[in-house]
């Protein structure tokens, strides 16, 4: 089954060959990045100008900790009233 699983891909690479007469030659479908700039190590002079920086990350609201708190303590219920299996016993 799992085999089956890994020769999909290529199959499909194999029908979409076959279908389309070859695989694409365009020269968009290239993997080329942009050159990197330019490093410069000079200093510059910044105006230090006050700016708001906006949060990278916005806090869940009260009603969403209650949930998460239940969906914990009923998690924890299950855990505690559950009977582990004893080895041994059949």
């Amino acid at each position: 089954m799992v085999a089956a699983a890994a020769l999909a891909p290529l199959a499909f690479a194999c029908i979409s060959y076959w279908t389309r007469g070859g695989f694409e030659t365009d020269e968009e479908l290239l993997n080329r990045a942009v050159p990197a700039p330019e490093i410069d190590f000079t200093a510059e002079q910044t105006i230090a100008t006050a700016e708001t920086k906006s949060a990278r990350y916005e806090a869940l609201a009260p009603a969403m900790i209650a949930f998460l708190a239940v969906c914990g303590m009923v998690g924890g219920a299950l855990l505690w009233r559950s009977k582990p299996q004893e080895i041994g016993e059949y």
